[in-house]
């Protein structure tokens, strides 16, 4: 059996020490990754629902105010229906027709549009 003098000891136990060392340091280098990966997925998916969010809000807007303002010209074009109805001009009949199927079409267009995407 050899003896293994005091440097030798010394330089053993320091080798050792230098591996538990990169060994500890990258385990804790792959804790402290994976704790930070999985905060930023969870960042980035809650980010992403509050954009989804305020951009489903906004459309759901624009949806109501087209609905809206289509309702407004099918009332405005059977009104002028109903005039043009009084007269024997034929020009301003069809122009109320054109505007109540306009009407119509912006009204339910919002719905239509969803039905095409989905």
């Amino acid at each position: 059996m050899k003896k293994i003098n005091r440097n030798e000891k010394k330089e053993l136990y320091g080798n050792k020490r230098k591996k538990t060392e990169q060994v500890v340091l990258t385990l804790a280098l792959m804790l402290i990754g994976i704790g930070v990966s999985s905060q930023m997925a969870f960042a980035s998916a809650a980010g992403a629902s509050v954009v989804a969010n305020g951009i489903g809000g906004l459309t759901d807007i624009v949806k109501a105010f087209v609905s809206a303002v289509g309702a407004i010209i099918v009332l405005w074009g059977l009104f002028e229906w109903g005039n043009a109805m009084q007269t024997t001009d034929g020009g301003m009949q069809s122009q109320a027709f054109k505007r109540i199927g306009g009407g119509i079409i912006m009204t339910l267009g919002p719905q239509i549009f969803l039905s095409l995407i989905a």
